[in-house]
């Protein structure tokens, strides 16, 4: 019974990532643990960006990004190594992450 409530719980946060307000980062597989990075998405006509070069003592190992934010995740810290792009709506339910670049919105025309 409990196996069948951990699959329901995982299916509804992965059905839902279109609904999300914020990118979640989790420090543990299948979206458990106390969030270690939230981002949240920015209303029309404004913009936001937020870089983690690392999350202390933490990894990243799940993670929800919904429609309107793009994330740069990468399995180094400092933004090093392979650059793993990705565009809401997306999740992953085991991955690793050590740092990470994220926006929302349009960027300002310089």
């Amino acid at each position: 019974m409990q196996a069948e409530q951990e699959r329901k719980r995982i299916k509804d946060i992965e059905e839902n990532v279109k609904n999300a307000a914020a990118l979640t980062v989790y420090p543990e597989c299948d979206y458990k643990g106390k969030p270690i990075v939230t981002f949240d998405i920015v209303p029309d006509g404004e913009f936001s960006s937020m870089t983690m070069n690392g999350f202390g003592d933490n990894t990243g190992k799940s993670f929800i990004l919904p429609p309107g934010i793009k994330m740069d995740r990468y399995a180094k810290t400092e933004l090093a190594g392979v650059k793993l792009p990705h565009k809401g709506p997306s999740y992953d339910r085991c991955s690793t992450i050590k740092s990470l670049h994220a926006e929302s919105g349009t960027p300002p025309i310089s």
